[in-house]
């Protein structure tokens, strides 16, 4: 069961990048930056989406472009 937690500074929601059963993923909304508690994954969006998708940088940006 996936939980979102919405706050003024950071959204929090269980990791996607590990199985996670707590919210331990944080979005920052201010930098735009995010960083999990449970598998020390952190960075930018675009590291995000090589991280998710294993991908090289390139096709990072051309996927976060397409908005998927």
């Amino acid at each position: 069961e996936h939980r979102l937690r919405t706050g003024h500074k950071t959204i929090s929601t269980n990791c996607p990048l590990h199985p996670d059963r707590t919210p331990s993923f944080h979005i920052y909304r201010a930098t735009n930056t995010f960083w999990c508690f449970g598998c020390s994954q952190g960075g930018d969006a675009i590291t995000f989406a090589m991280t998710l998708n294993k991908l090289p940088f390139k096709e990072a940006v051309l996927w976060l472009l397409r908005g998927r």
